[in-house]
């Protein structure tokens, strides 16, 4: 975020007649943000898979438990639906 802050007062330092010099920092302004946005998609990505193994590891882990329910007390038997 520092980079683009920087590239940001680099781009306010140049004149508005050197139209080449604007073009060139803003070409480099954009590729950091998509660099950026990569980066904090890769992140959410990996979040998202993290958050669903654990929910996966949970389910297992209800599961084994609901059988173990089952067969240490058949009073409490439910019917799956």
């Amino acid at each position: 975020m520092e980079e683009l802050k920087k590239l940001y007062e680099e781009l306010q330092a140049i004149p508005d007649d050197d139209v080449e010099a604007r073009e060139k920092l803003w070409m480099e302004i954009i590729h950091k943000n998509k660099v950026l946005l990569k980066e904090k998609q890769d992140q959410i990505n990996s979040l998202i898979m993290n958050r669903a193994g654990d929910l996966k590891e949970l389910t297992k882990d209800l599961e084994k438990l609901k059988d173990l329910i089952k067969k240490t007390d058949p009073n409490n038997r439910t019917e799956d639906t």
